[in-house]
């Protein structure tokens, strides 16, 4: 919930930033129990509350499951992103070309250049959150995936991708980091500071004792 976060004022920059620069895309790590996903929440509600009824901004946000590949991660996203066009009442493109590129989606069947050509087509800005990516064990998938970004950030397509999960470091989640350096921030989730676990603890505005 915005109004019950504390904290984490640098990851909240770094992740806003990324969202500003077209090409930039986020992975965002550490140990578990951090508050790797309430950043990420946090980013979806802010942008969902921010451009509420837009019909140009699109944020979206999924949770991988144990065992999933690339083709059905996308197909569950495409769903999702569907879903808000119908929400806001806009429409999706039509044609030939469209109709067989989201049967392919829709089947299982995407790609790197696939979901690159999706994203452009529907011409929107999407913020697209994918927490629990640790979850993904095959090693072609997480491939797949550092193609999709190098894609969507060569071509600079309008979406911005943060990837969440448990790490110590960018490598363990992204096997081929090497390649999408350029285009990916990174965000490391440390433990919260002294500082910030009071304020947590202690409501502004109220002074401490030293006696």
């Amino acid at each position: 919930s915005l109004d019950l976060f504390a904290g984490r004022v640098e990851q909240i920059a770094q992740v806003l930033s990324a969202v500003r620069q077209t090409g930039q895309h986020v992975v965002l790590f550490g140990e578990r129990g951090v508050g790797k996903t309430s950043l990420a929440s946090l980013t979806h509600e802010f942008w969902s509350q921010a451009m509420r009824g837009s019909l140009t901004l699109f944020p979206v946000r999924y949770s991988c499951l144990p065992g999933e590949n690339f083709g059905s991660v996308w197909t569950r996203i495409a769903e999702l992103i569907t879903d808000e066009h119908e929400k806001r009442s806009v429409a999706l493109p039509s044609g030939e070309a469209w109709n067989e590129l989201w049967e392919g989606i829709k089947d299982g069947d995407a790609n790197p250049h696939s979901i690159r050509r999706f994203l452009s087509l529907l011409g929107k800005k999407f913020i697209i959150v994918i927490d629990e990516f640790d979850q993904i064990t095959d090693q072609e998938t997480v491939r797949d995936f550092a193609s999709t970004i190098k894609n969507l950030s060569d071509y600079l397509v309008d979406t911005t991708l943060i990837l969440v999960g448990v790490a110590d470091t960018v490598d363990d989640l992204i096997e081929d980091y090497a390649s999408v350096e350029r285009a990916l921030i990174q965000v490391r989730m440390p433990r919260m500071s002294t500082d910030e676990l009071m304020i947590i603890i202690i409501p502004a505005g109220v002074k401490l004792s030293t006696t």
